[in-house]
């Protein structure tokens, strides 16, 4: 049987890992990407599907490390089908007019440079491959500011 393989960004914050428990139970690989958080709690809960997993360490808001870890699961699992970015930060609750210019700029290079980032390099494969699907994901936080 062939499976079909998804990569999750974000993959063991909140939002991620209820993604790929859901994609887990349907029988999808998983590429999970992290970046501070382990991913052995979850990784032990989704072997018990019987799926492969594989978790990538990324800085999704580095260029070179989306580049590099993308390649690597591709490499990985020969075929990939779908990428959900989950990834994202909301860190501290302000309002926008108390937020410093380093929190706006990490803010950014992570919920959009490094979704557009993903977004690129898997689309660079999904048009070879002429399919594939991408979701982007963000929290409600999105809706207040």
């Amino acid at each position: 049987m062939i499976r079909k393989t998804v990569i999750i960004t974000g993959a063991v914050g909140g939002i991620g890992s209820a993604t790929a428990k859901k994609f887990a139970k349907n029988g999808y690989n998983i590429a999970l990407i992290y970046n501070k958080t382990s991913p052995k709690k979850l990784e032990k809960e989704l072997k018990e599907y019987g799926i492969d997993i594989f978790s990538v360490k990324m800085d999704i808001s580095n260029e070179e490390q989306v580049v590099k870890g993308f390649a690597e699961i591709i490499k990985h699992f020969d075929s990939v089908d779908c990428l959900v970015c989950a990834a994202g930060v909301a860190e501290k609750e302000e309002l926008i007019i108390d937020r410093s210019k380093e929190d706006i700029s990490r803010i950014i290079d992570i919920n959009l440079k490094g979704t557009i980032y993903c977004n690129r390099e898997i689309s660079k494969y999904f048009i070879g491959k002429k399919s594939g699907s991408i979701v982007n994901i963000s929290s409600v936080l999105g809706d207040v500011g």
